[in-house]
């Protein structure tokens, strides 16, 4: 995601702070183009994009730290 100045050069009005799938969002608005999005922690958690798809986050699960095992390589794995 932009920057909050680059979202303003861009023509990008910050709205109120709305709330999606429990979470406090930035909300960002664009009329020349028809498009608002929400932000979670640099987190996209809703778009609506000219009138044409909303997609939205319904849940939201903060983990403190990632498990070193998620991040072990396959044993199996080849390059």
């Amino acid at each position: 995601m932009m920057a909050e100045s680059s979202r303003n050069t861009a023509g990008y009005e910050k709205l109120a702070d709305e709330t999606v799938a429990g979470k406090n969002c930035e909300v960002w608005y664009n009329k020349a183009i028809n498009v608002k999005y929400w932000l979670w922690n640099k987190i996209e958690m809703k778009i609506e994009n000219m009138g044409a798809y909303t997609r939205e986050a319904v849940s939201a699960e903060e983990i403190s730290s990632i498990p070193t095992e998620v991040m072990n390589i396959p044993g199996d794995y080849k390059q």
